[in-house]
């Protein structure tokens, strides 16, 4: 027999979530799902991986540093029993840095991809309670498109899923985003919500406030920043603080190759981030 799948409308979208269902401002346990490697069939029937994300090791574990408890999954770590197992814990944050795609067909299949051939979709995502977590971020490509074309009232994707499955917000993106801008503006997003107390609406806004007017000079700044942190907070580096320091530093390097000055200024960059929610 089938499982009923409860219907997605505008009253059930939008009924608030209890406050206390929430985790505790301050300590918070976030979920990070890190470019999973993701296989799809062409139109061949053949099988190819996904194209990694650059940066996605350098924004998992800097957002990560920010929080109390944190649990990753990597590469073909992520699989759809994994993730759907950690989903159901007491996390507060679930944060996926890899591909994602809304079906126009099937909108109960838009998909996160995981690792392998598995999928994380709308129709799994509305079978969890997941009223614990305050906030899901997913940039990655096309997460809160919905199809307008042929859904004349409700619209169903991963960003309506979510707040089905019960979640407070939603950050997700329009179109296809370019990693290291999207890694950028994720790092500077977590900072003013969790360290300059911002509320999640006002941090994403000043976020892509910043990486549009942030010159080449500013970004070389951020980065110098970033790594000073890590050296400050580590009197011996770990093999991974190497490494991350090393990525940074290559990435303020490669600001003298970017042709405009402020290098993200055009819209493309900045303005696919959406938040949705309380």
């Amino acid at each position: 027999m089938n499982e009923q799948i409860p219907p997605l409308t505008s009253e059930t979208l939008n009924t608030p979530v209890p406050p206390l269902a929430r985790g505790a401002r301050g300590v918070l346990s976030i979920l990070s799902i890190e470019n999973p490697h993701s296989v799809i069939t062409d139109k061949n029937g053949e099988q190819k991986r996904l194209a990694p994300l650059p940066a996605a090791e350098i924004e998992s574990e800097i957002i990560c540093r920010m929080f109390d408890k944190s649990t990753r999954l990597q590469e073909d770590a992520a699989t759809l029993d994994a993730v759907e197992t950690l989903l159901q814990q007491r996390h507060n944050i679930f944060h996926f840095t890899g591909h994602g795609s809304y079906n126009f067909d099937r909108p109960l299949e838009s998909t996160l991809y995981l690792s392998g051939n598995h999928r994380l979709t709308v129709r799994e995502i509305i079978k969890h309670d997941l009223s614990n977590y305050e906030l899901i971020c997913l940039p990655a490509c096309e997460t809160a498109l919905t199809d307008k074309q042929t859904i004349l009232a409700e619209y169903v994707g991963l960003t309506s899923g979510f707040m089905r499955a019960g979640v407070g917000c939603v950050v997700s993106t329009l179109w296809p985003v370019e990693s290291g801008a999207s890694t950028l503006l994720m790092i500077y997003f977590y900072r003013q919500w969790r360290e300059a107390g911002d509320s999640l609406p006002v941090a994403l806004a000043n976020a892509q406030k910043w990486l549009r007017e942030s010159t080449r000079e500013d970004l070389a700044a951020w980065y110098q920043g970033e790594i000073d942190k890590i050296s400050a907070n580590s009197p011996e580096l770990s093999e991974v603080e190497v490494i991350l320091i090393d990525s940074l530093e290559t990435d303020r390097l490669a600001l003298v190759t970017m042709e405009l000055d402020p290098p993200y200024q055009h819209p493309y960059y900045w303005a696919a981030f959406t938040i949705t929610g309380l």
